[in-house]
This record gives C-alpha cells, sequence and structure tokens, in this order.
C-alpha cells in the first residue's frame, strides 16, 4: 500500500492542532453557547481525498477532534451523526452515533466515534438533515455540518433548510466545507445562507479549527437566504431525475436580450422577466452535458421563478484500491479512450461519466501499476476496483556497534543479485514482504546485510547493529593556529594501500567518536591548520583507537 505520513509530520500536525486550539478556545470563553450542537459527520468514500495543504481530510478530522477543547462545549449538549461510514453505494447509510448528551464525557464519545470512521459510501445530506431535525424534538439548536461534498442522493439540502426557513424552525446549519471544488463550494453556500450562518471553508487542519470554534461559540444571525445583491427577478434552476432524486444541472440561456449565459443549479441569477431557450444537461466528468434537453422557459417580471427540469441521470463510477480482500487508502487515477487521457479520478469521489470504453490507469507504488477497463452504459452505477498486490511502508533503522544513534545514510534492499528498491533513510519505503539484502554504500560505515526478512506488516521499523569500531581523532601542532575549527576527511584503504575513490564528508576531529566499519583509513587534513604528518589507522570491531594527526615541523 502507499506510504503512510511519517511519524515526525503526524507529530508537527498533532502540537499544531493544539496550540491553534488553545488561542481559539481561550478566544471563546466567554462567548460560550448554551444551545444543543448537533454534528453531522461526513464519512463518505470521498473523505480518502486529500486537503489543499496535502492532509488527508478523515485524518485531519479525526485529529482536530482529538484535540478539541470540552471548556469551549461546556454548556452545550452534544449529539453525532454518521453518514456514508458503513456501506458502499447505500443512500440510506445515515446514524445517529451519539445522542443528545453533555459533561465531560459527550465530547470524548464523539471523538471516539469519529475516530473509528472508516469512509466508504455516499453523501446522504438531506436524509441526514431531516433526521437530525426529528433527534431536536421540536428544540432550538445549532447543526454543524462537516462535509467534502455535495448530495449525492436525495433533493437538494438547500431547499430543506429553505422549508425550515418558511416553517419558523429555529435551527440554524452552520457548514464546513471540506476542501470542495467551486461547483460543491456553491452548493453549500446555498445552504448556509438559507439557515442565516456563514459557509466556512476548510481547506487546511487550521482552518477545520476555526470553523469548529466558531460554531462552539454563539455567532451572530445573520438574514436567512439573503436576497441577491443585484435587483430585479431572481432566476433558479434545479434538476431531478426520472425518479425524483436530485442531479446537479448546467446548461445555457437565450433570448430576451441576452446572448447565451450560463446557469447551473444552486445559484441564483437576475434576468429580465420574459421568454428564454433554455439547454440543460447533467455535467459529466468528461466535461460533456449528458443528454441535454432544450425547451423554452418563462422568467417572471417580479419574484422568483423556479424552474425543475428532469434530466437522465448518466453513469456514475468511483474508484476503490482493494488489496488483501481489504479497502486501502487510493490514488488519483486517469482514464484513457484511444490513448488519450481524458479525465482524472480523485480516490473515493463520485463522478458523472458519459456512456463509453474506458481504460483506467493508476499507480499506488511502484510494484502496484494498476490497469483495467470498463465499459459503462446509461444507468451504472459502478465501483472502478482496482487490486493492487501487498505491500507495507518499512523504515530500517542501522546502528553502529556500541552506539545509539543511528547511521544516517540512504539504503538498498537487492534480491537474488537485482536493487529492488532504494530506501530513504528516514521516510523508509513502500516494499513487497520477502527475504533481501540491505546494503548501504557509505565510505565509512558500509554494510551489506544479508537474509532481511520483511514480514507482512504495515508501518514497521526493522532494527539492526553492524560490527565497527570508534576513532577518536585530535590534532597535534607544533605551533597553535589562530583558526577555530578541526575538521578532516577520511579514505577507506584497500588491501593494496590504494586510496578509494570516495571520501567522507568533513568530520570534527576533535575527540569526537567517530563510527567506522572495520578496516584501514587515511586521514585528509584540513589544509588551513597547515602541514601534516601522513596519517594511517586500523579500525576493529569492538574497540576504540586513539589519532594523532601530527603538524610537521618547521624547517630551520
Amino acid at each position: 500500500m502507499n506510504s503512510k505520513t511519517s511519524y515526525a509530520k503526524g507529530l508537527s500536525l498533532v502540537l499544531f492542532v493544539i496550540m491553534t486550539l488553545a488561542v481559539a478556545s481561550s478566544q471563546a470563553q466567554n462567548e460560550v453557547s448554551d444551545q444543543p450542537l448537533y454534528i453531522i459527520f461526513d464519512g463518505s468514500n470521498s473523505m480518502w481525498g486529500e486537503l489543499p495543504d496535502k492532509s488527508r481530510k478523515i485524518a485531519a478530522a479525526k485529529d482536530v477532534f482529538n484535540s478539541l477543547d470540552p471548556a469551549a462545549f461546556s454548556n452545550r449538549e452534544l449529539a453525532l451523526r454518521l453518514y456514508g461510514h458503513r456501506r458502499a453505494g447505500d443512500c440510506s447509510d445515515t446514524q445517529l452515533a451519539v445522542p443528545f448528551s453533555s459533561g465531560p464525557g459527550a465530547l470524548a464519545n464523539i471523538s471516539k466515534q469519529i475516530n473509528g470512521v472508516s469512509p466508504k459510501g455516499k453523501t446522504p445530506i438531506s436524509r441526514s438533515l431531516t433526521a437530525a431535525l426529528e433527534d431536536f424534538a421540536g428544540r432550538s439548536g445549532d447543526i454543524m455540518l462537516i462535509s467534502d461534498g455535495i448530495e449525492t442522493c436525495d433533493v437538494d439540502p438547500c431547499e430543506l433548510v429553505q422549508s425550515w426557513r418558511d416553517r419558523n424552525i429555529n435551527i440554524r446549519v452552520h457548514v464546513v466545507g471540506l476542501g470542495l471544488s467551486d461547483v460543491s463550494r456553491t452548493a453549500m453556500q446555498c445552504i448556509a445562507e438559507a439557515s442565516g450562518t456563514t459557509y466556512l471553508d476548510a481547506n487546511s487542519i487550521g482552518d477545520l479549527v476555526t470553523s469548529i470554534t466558531i460554531a462552539a461559540t454563539q455567532p451572530p444571525v445573520g438574514e436567512p437566504n439573503p436576497s441577491p445583491s443585484i435587483s430585479g427577478p431572481e432566476f433558479k434552476i434545479s434538476g431531478e431525475d426520472e425518479n425524483g432524486n436530485y442531479v446537479p444541472v448546467r446548461g445555457t440561456i437565450t433570448g430576451n436580450n441576452i446572448t447565451t449565459e450560463e446557469v447551473a443549479s444552486n445559484r441564483r441569477y437576475v434576468f429580465e422577466g420574459g421568454t428564454y431557450a433554455l439547454t440543460a444537461g447533467v455535467p459529466t466528468v468528461n466535461n460533456i452535458l449528458y443528454e441535454p434537453i432544450r425547451k423554452q422557459i418563462d422568467i417572471s417580471a417580479t419574484g422568483t421563478t423556479k424552474i425543475i427540469v428532469v434530466l437522465k441521470r448518466p453513469p456514475t463510477i468511483r474508484t476503490r484500491f482493494i488489496e488483501n480482500d481489504e479497502e486501502v487508502r487510493g490514488v488519483i487515477a486517469s482514464a484513457y479512450q484511444s490513448d488519450q487521457e481524458v479525465f482524472r479520478l480523485r480516490p473515493g469521489e463520485d463522478y458523472f461519466v458519459m456512456p463509453g470504453t474506458y481504460h483506467f490507469k493508476a499507480a499506488l507504488n511502484k510494484d502496484n501499476k494498476l490497469e483495467t477497463t470498463e465499459t459503462l452504459q446509461p444507468g451504472d452505477d459502478r465501483d472502478i476496483v482496482f487490486e493492487a498486490i501487498e505491500t507495507v511502508h518499512t523504515t530500517f533503522v542501522v546502528v553502529a556497534q556500541g552506539q545509539s544513534k543511528k547511521l544516517r545514510q540512504h539504503q538498498e534492499l537487492w534480491q537474488d543479485g537485482e536493487l529492488k528498491y532504494k530506501v530513504h533513510v528516514h521516510n523508509g519505503a513502500v516494499i513487497r514482504p520477502g527475504a533481501y539484502t540491505l546494503k548501504s554504500k557509505h565510505p565509512l560505515t558500509g554494510y551489506e546485510i544479508k537474509d532481511v526478512e520483511v514480514p507482512a506488516s504495515d508501518n514497521q521499523t526493522l532494527e539492526f547493529s553492524i560490527p565497527a569500531g570508534v576513532a577518536r581523532i585530535n590534532y597535534q601542532f607544533v605551533n597553535q593556529p589562530d583558526r577555530d575549527g578541526r575538521r578532516c576527511w577520511l579514505y577507506p584503504v584497500n588491501a593494496q594501500g590504494e586510496l578509494a575513490k570516495n571520501r567522507s564528508s568533513g568530520l570534527r576531529c576533535d575527540g569526537q567518536d567517530i563510527a567506522l566499519t572495520e578496516g584501514r583509513y587515511f586521514v585528509l587534513p584540513w589544509s588551513y591548520l597547515g602541514e601534516f604528518d601522513d596519517t594511517y589507522f586500523d579500525v576493529v570491531a569492538g574497540q576504540t583507537t586513539e589519532v594523532v594527526v601530527q603538524q610537521k615541523k618547521l624547517s630551520d
């Protein structure tokens, strides 16, 4: 499987969350709301994707909730609903994971539930909002909707929230969009505007901290469903398929002194009253409208005109990556027709696509350059499955005998006389389980460790010790130099007395312990310190060798 986030990166991320939350919490202490807060959390498959700051959406959300300050929620009842977290392709997958509760354990219970989320399914936002309204049982309060995508199952949630306003339901919906595209952001902004709240973008873990803190306090109430900034009759368009399920719409409108104006669902437009020609369809990832319709529409000279168009639903696809019968985190996949790339797919996200035959390619790692061919028909709702061979992320820590610090040098893995992998000293490598020879070509601490067994266990660290001795090198001066610093360089010496082509980098030669593999070495002094006698020395494993580099005496 592909490489996981390194320990150092993960630690710095957690520290960043803690520091940011400390600042945000201190600012909010005097503004804590006492209204119930109902969190709706996105567990759909697309949460495996990345935020613009390269953090994984699901990982970032888990880190934030693990680090939240309970004081910011001390006066509130809390509840949690999850969706898309149990079953792929199931629009009914929405679950009240934590009923309303209060006290120190409420937030901890919510964090525990979110930690257990493994994203899988669709995005039934409207069903989750409807269920949340029932859970409020007539009370007022706040909903915090955290999502990385738009509705994929039911009617437009913006319309649902607008109906709450019309029924005087006193529940505000705060929307936090995780790394949304422009189209998705517009749809989610509509929900916030209809509820009288401010839509909040979260393109980084810091943004998510800020957004949650705002929802935890008592933000000022805005005007629900604000009017368009340009005065005039309002036009809105929305779409549904033959079964009445929501679909996004794009198209153009012409006529009545308008040449061509692009329109899309979940947006508001101001046109003069009159008759127009509308072309509309469901947008696909091919950048083509699927079976667009053409019709005349009438826009009223006053008020709001809303047009609902019934459209055919294109084939829907998403990518999944399977290793050992388990789903693993994916990568961007490319789709080809006639050897030309036609679009790309981010892992876990649903896409509408034109019917046809496509060749899909994705590279999880060096050993998993995956391909599959699929023919998509109208009405298909299909997973594009990439079957990967097992790989594990492994780091090798090698120390010299008698030393505690690891040798900071890159490594190679060989198998049957062939170089299989180059291994970064800190980041390790993603490799296939098996038996290898671990090598390093470092001039001073090179090694070859045979029969290294790499087990089928991910995110592992394998530790080894190599035979080595220690050299302590000191300069002996006749005339003390003015220059500070005592550096030197070492060359390995072969059995014929020849110096190796590669020497070490500059070393501190002031009595520091220098780990070296067994053998003979030559000291190259620092020319700025003067002229010195040729100095050779031998290193024996397990022993310390004192080396003196003697300055030459000045001639009379």
